[in-house]
C-alpha cells in the first residue's frame, strides 16, 4: 500500500509585530498546538519594524537604538511563541 504524502501546515502572514492583534495572534498559537503541524509557514511582513519606519514623529530619532531594540525584542518573542506552539 502506497503511503500518503498529504501533510499538515499552518500559513500566515501580515502579523505586524508589535502592533499585532493580540487575539488573534492567540488563536494562532492555539490552532498549532492543538494541531502540531508538520509545517509552519509564515508568508512575511511578521515585524511592522516602526523603529526604522521613514514616518517618524517629530523629535523621535534620538530614541531609534531602543527603539529597534524593543522591535527585535517583540520579534523574537512572537517567533519564540510560535515555535513554542508547534
Amino acid at each position: 500500500m502506497k503511503k500518503s504524502i498529504i501533510k499538515t501546515g499552518i500559513v500566515f502572514g501580515d502579523v505586524h509585530v508589535p502592533h499585532e492583534d493580540k487575539k488573534a495572534v492567540n488563536i494562532l498559537l492555539q490552532i498549532i498546538s492543538e494541531t502540531k503541524p508538520d509545517m509552519i509557514i509564515d508568508l512575511g511582513d511578521t515585524c511592522d519594524f516602526p523603529s526604522v519606519n521613514h514616518w517618524l514623529p517629530q523629535g523621535s530619532r534620538r530614541t531609534e537604538g531602543q527603539r529597534i531594540v524593543n522591535d527585535l525584542k517583540a520579534m523574537y518573542q512572537f517567533s519564540h511563541d510560535v515555535a513554542e506552539a508547534g
